[in-house]
């Protein structure tokens, strides 16, 4: 009976530690997703205020190129 409940608890154990791995390893994952999601919005921000700023920027020269194309 002895070997019987020792192979259980090893059981129990090697499933608990397979658990703790995987969450931690979930956890990891979701942490890189978190961080590459807010890395794309920056980018997409960073993206959107740089076509902003060359659209003020190149207004009058486009203007002008406008008139030569009529």
């Amino acid at each position: 009976m002895k070997n019987a409940h020792k192979g259980t608890m090893a059981k129990d154990v090697q499933r608990y530690a397979v658990a703790t791995v995987l969450e931690t390893y979930l956890s990891v994952i979701m942490s890189l997703v978190h961080v590459t999601w807010v890395v794309i919005q920056d980018i997409r921000a960073i993206y959107a205020q740089t076509v902003m700023l060359v659209e003020q920027d190149f207004q009058p020269v486009l203007q002008k190129f406008m008139v030569y194309i009529k």
